[in-house]
């Protein structure tokens, strides 16, 4: 018989109990006079010698460990989007 691991919830507990080296937040949006156009936000957490992992919530909260391109790989879909919407903004 199987013996199944730790649920996620216990796993993501676990990991957010340890030590960190730092945590951060970028917010992407554009402004334009009273008009806010958000187009994400990337939350992260440094885990002393653990490395980098993107917390994403919602509906459940998630977890995932990554690298330098891997963090830039989320993080650019969202700066890309607002730089179209600034290109556009004469028709904004």
């Amino acid at each position: 018989m199987p013996v199944a691991g730790p649920t996620e919830p216990t796993r993501i507990r676990k990991l957010l109990r340890q030590r960190r080296d730092g945590i951060g937040q970028i917010v992407v949006s554009v402004r334009r006079d009273d008009e806010l156009d958000p187009f994400g936000v990337l939350c992260w957490v440094d885990l002393a010698d653990d490395g980098r992992y993107l917390v994403r919530t919602g509906n459940s909260v998630d977890i995932v460990a990554v690298d330098a391109e891997q963090f830039t790989g989320h993080l650019r879909p969202m700066v890309t989007a607002a730089q179209r919407r600034t290109a556009l903004a004469d028709q904004w």
